[in-house]
């Protein structure tokens, strides 16, 4: 209104004089129409509430995380969307082992023990349907505007149903995420609870930030929302852990720095104290390494203390892929070759093996030149423990594929359902000239494997979805000497020996 005010002023004279009308009667109505205005949506906002509220009933949840050892580590928010499935956000389950989801009387409707879908970068995860589809939450189709009635529902400290209202503030760019900030509270353990319209419409995603000395409140916007729950679902393991967090057990600061940046060359010393324990017991310390493309490099830890592990990961999509890993056995270290991708930022976590007698305690890391990894040849599998989630399938000399052996399914007649995980040491083009340095596959194939189709396929660029399909391929035979025939041998052998699960 001060606006519109702002750009009448200049013909405010000649209006004067035109329309004969008095300074004070354009006052005095503008000002009964500001009052009018907001003494009308008062009331409206505060007539829908009990309704809005009414209409989320039984579709707002309530979480309790727990690590390995069956410990609980924090609660938090939920709701159900309309396939039934569960919308948090993803610091809420950062740690834990298992998830319970309880409805508002308390009544428990299930244990998720990973996410059908999951994003660290904008702070969500899809739990996966338990019991029935409804009721249910639909989200609106958009951002909602600045100044706009909201209502969030929440279980701050395990209390159900617990309500409270406001406004949007303002649109945020924390970072690289885009936030709703909103003025109704959020207390600890609302964080994934909905944030409604007066429509009833999900329009954000609350979380609770801490943020330079004060705790400010924001959601997700549901714009996030709609694109996690329209992406195909798999099986993700929850983060370990996560630096945004209203937990009820004390998390590791948002304020801590970055970790340190490494390359070739470095040496460091460093200490894991009480200051790296996650919430899962387990103590970390974590770096970045950098390097110019097609360098190697060997990652080696020592400690005194304790018998240390090293691990490498890289991101793809919202998740973080275990690219290497070594554990030292009887007072040796612990070393891990790498080949650089250039502009690909690695993350290296040192810490304790689980043999270790203690968790804490001095370590030595060094990044020599040079790595005693062996040349990559077309057809030979990497070696990887039965421990692994992702095991070693095929590798080229541009790429590396692995399949998830805890994904897969019989379909019946021999035939198989399999994920596989490719990833590119220098990008490579799609038909239509989209680049991309990783590749989250599902195919379905014979064993033997002399067939094969695609069912669903996403394309990444530095960690960026740049294209997916979900439609199924046709059957082809598969090409002899082919990645998709030492692919496919490697996949039929792991189920001749180990069968699959569930099965």
């Amino acid at each position: 209104m001060r606006q519109s005010m702002k750009d009448l002023h200049p013909e405010n004279a000649r209006l004067m004089q035109e329309l004969s009308v008095s300074k004070t009667l354009i006052a005095s109505l503008l000002s009964a129409l500001v009052i009018s205005s907001q003494v009308q949506s008062q009331q409206n906002t505060s007539q829908d509430i009990p309704k809005i509220v009414a209409s989320a009933h039984g579709a707002v949840v309530l979480l309790k995380t727990f690590d390995r050892q069956g410990q609980a580590i924090g609660l938090g928010s939920g709701f159900r969307v309309s396939d039934g499935r569960f919308v948090t956000n993803a610091h809420v389950v950062a740690g834990a082992s298992r998830v319970e989801i309880f409805d508002d009387s308390g009544k428990l409707l299930g244990v998720a023990r990973s996410a059908d879908m999951l994003s660290t970068s904008v702070d969500l995860a899809i739990l996966p349907s338990l019991g029935s589809r409804a009721p249910y939450l639909p989200l609106a189709g958009g951002i909602p505007a600045v100044g706009e009635p909201v209502v969030v529902i929440g279980a701050p400290e395990g209390l159900t149903n617990t309500v409270s209202d406001g406004i949007v503030s303002a649109l945020r760019k924390l970072e690289t995420r885009q936030l709703l900030q909103i003025s109704a509270p959020i207390s600890p353990g609302s964080s994934g609870g909905p944030v409604l319209n007066r429509r009833g419409e999900v329009v954000g995603v609350s979380v609770s930030i801490y943020r330079e000395g004060q705790n400010l409140n924001f959601a997700v916007p549901v714009t996030d929302v709609l694109a996690l729950t329209a992406s195909r679902p798999g099986q993700f393991d929850f983060p370990g852990s996560m630096d945004v967090a209203d937990r009820s057990a004390a998390p590791r600061t948002a304020t801590r720095a970055a970790p340190l940046m490494l390359t070739i060359g470095s040496t460091i010393r460093g200490d894991l104290t009480e200051e790296d324990r996650l919430p899962s017991g387990v103590y970390v310390d974590y770096y970045r390494l950098m390097g110019t493309q097609g360098a190697s490099a060997s990652v080696s830890v020592s400690s005194g203390d304790f018998e240390p592990f090293v691990a490498i990961f890289r991101r793809v999509g919202d998740s973080l892929i275990t690219l290497a890993a070594d554990r030292g056995t009887n007072g040796g270290p612990a070393t891990t070759p790498l080949t650089f991708t250039e502009g690909v930022v690695y993350i290296i976590a040192i810490g304790a093996s689980d043999q270790s007698r203690s968790k804490m305690g001095g370590y030595s890391l060094r990044v020599l030149p040079g790595s005693s990894a062996p040349a990559s040849t077309s057809g030979a599998s990497p070696s990887f423990g039965n421990d692994d989630r992702w095991l070693g399938a095929a590798t080229t000399n541009n790429s590396t594929v692995r399949f998830d052996r805890t994904r897969i399914a019989s379909t019946g007649n021999s035939t198989y359902s399999v994920w596989e995980r490719a990833i590119y040491r220098e990008p490579v083009k799609t038909q239509r000239g989209r680049l991309y340095d990783s590749a989250m596959i599902q195919y379905e194939m014979m064993c033997p494997s002399d067939r094969i189709r695609v069912l669903s396929t996403a394309l990444y660029l530095q960690g960026t979805l740049v294209l997916s399909a979900n439609e199924p391929g046709p059957w082809a035979p598969v090409i002899p000497e082919s990645v998709a025939e030492y692919s496919g041998k490697a996949v039929c052998k792991y189920i001749n020996e180990h069968g699959v699960a569930g099965n």
